[in-house]
């Protein structure tokens, strides 16, 4: 058995916690998706008002899941590259160091999406980049205080600067 140096240790803990993340998030995604798609089987309401809510919850649903899914095939993808012993070192140590950049993301767009919620605004996603953030608020319109509100929440949570992080109200 080959022992590990305590780096090693870390990275290995490391990217077990984020793996344990990502399923977690994976998990969370999918019940919601369950959920919802039990709520469609109920009588639908002629009201303008209930399908414009059934739409964005759909969006917002659907994009979680699209997002989980490409992510998911980029980690599998990484995974490979990672646990094959023919692959070229430097393949192997950009791969690693990609798959912890996700499994990272991941947890802090998750966070992040959470503390903005907590700020009572009802659904919103984030989106990390290397130097920018996008924000997508469930909101018809959003005052310049509640836009300085998200881009601070992201710009202390990511180190990001507020100016590049770009809010956007979706409706639908």
């Amino acid at each position: 058995m080959l022992e590990m140096d305590a780096r090693g240790r870390r990275v290995v803990k490391f990217v077990a916690f984020a793996v344990l993340v990502v399923v977690v998030v994976w998990y969370v995604s999918i019940k919601r998706a369950e959920m919802e798609n039990k709520n469609l089987g109920q009588p639908v309401q002629k009201d303008l008002s209930t399908r414009l809510a059934t739409q964005q919850r759909d969006f917002y649903s659907e994009y979680r899941l699209s997002r989980d899914r490409t992510r998911s095939q980029q980690l599998d993808l990484y995974r490979e590259l990672i646990n094959n012993a023919n692959a070229d070192p430097a393949v192997r140590k950009e791969a690693n160091q990609n798959f912890l950049k996700i499994t990272q993301s991941v947890g802090k767009e998750a966070e992040l999406e959470n503390l903005i919620r907590a700020k009572g605004f009802e659904d919103v996603i984030v989106c990390l980049y290397e130097t920018s953030a996008v924000a997508m608020v469930k909101a018809k319109d959003l005052t310049q205080p509640d836009v300085a509100k998200i881009a601070d929440t992201i710009s202390r949570g990511t180190g990001i600067k507020a100016e590049n992080v770009t809010v956007i109200p979706k409706v639908q």
